[in-house]
């Protein structure tokens, strides 16, 4: 990842009225961001943790992180918490 995309990706983000983020051709969620954002300072991302839209889009670039789902997306703004044990 170059860090000219993680620029373009930023000022696409805090551009007023942007409604979608694209980022190496495709679009972009904040999880995708964020991992560039990191990826281009040289920090390597090793677990996320959300719901499983969010574990999903994370193993979609980068399929290293480990991921545990701790609830299921419902919609944009809910989510349902799973019925498993802590991952931590």
């Amino acid at each position: 990842m170059m860090a000219e995309d993680v620029n373009a990706a930023v000022r696409g983000a805090v551009t007023p009225g942007a409604t979608d983020i694209w980022l190496a051709g495709r679009p972009v969620g904040e999880i995708g961001l964020a991992h560039a954002t990191a990826a281009a300072i040289g920090v390597a991302l090793t677990v996320l943790t959300g719901d499983d839209c969010a574990c999903t889009e994370m193993t979609e670039w980068d399929a290293s992180v480990r991921t545990g789902a701790v609830k299921h997306a419902r919609d944009r703004f809910a989510a349902s918490l799973t019925n498993q044990p802590p991952y931590c």
